[in-house]
């Protein structure tokens, strides 16, 4: 049985390499830091699957799944975005969800 193999396309280094090592025991794992060595690698190789970040320096994960998707043999793809949650971004405290589990008295 031959082992998938699957690209991710991150700009951010560590992301790219923690996707990589909590995958490779599945996966035979090819990585590109943008979407230009990203194309290039779809161009000449077949992928199972591509995981893409939203968010990539020259242009959006959208783009390179249009593009990896209008191949002859295209591969799954998955979208990735920050991981944060949006609540933890730009709201005051006083704007985010409460994570308390205490109940008022009735």
């Amino acid at each position: 049985m031959n082992t998938p193999t699957l690209l991710i396309v991150d700009d951010e280094k560590t992301t790219r390499e923690g996707l990589r090592d909590a995958l490779q025991d599945r996966f035979d794992v090819y990585l590109a830091a943008d979407a230009k060595t990203a194309t290039e690698l779809l161009e000449e190789e077949h992928f199972d699957v591509l995981l893409t970040d939203f968010r990539l320096p020259t242009e959006d994960g959208m783009k390179l799944i249009a593009r990896a998707k209008s191949l002859p043999k295209p591969p799954v793809c998955n979208l990735r975005s920050r991981t944060t949650p949006i609540w933890r971004r730009r709201t005051s405290p006083a704007r985010r969800p409460s994570t308390s589990t205490s109940r008022r008295a009735a």
